[in-house]
């Protein structure tokens, strides 16, 4: 049996616990609250009801974003 050299770390899933507001125009900016988000904006793939979003920023907690133009009502998805 091969072992690997260090040790492999599992991150933990993000959760969003509120997004603020909860509705706004294309082209607003939009806070996602929760955790085990990545600080790394690239890492936080952000959708508006399958529309990808710009994301501005991104703390463990937080995440800023753009509503994007092909954004519909629906469900926030990390």
């Amino acid at each position: 049996v091969a072992t690997s050299p260090g040790t492999f770390n599992v991150l933990p899933t993000p959760q969003i616990t509120a997004v603020n507001p909860g509705s706004a125009s294309v082209g607003a900016t939009v806070v996602i609250e929760g955790q085990n988000f990545s600080t790394v904006e690239a890492e936080n793939i952000v959708r508006f009801n399958g529309a990808l979003a710009p994301v501005i920023s991104s703390t463990t907690t937080s995440i800023q974003v753009t509503i994007p133009a092909a954004a519909t009502t629906g469900t926030v998805t990390l």
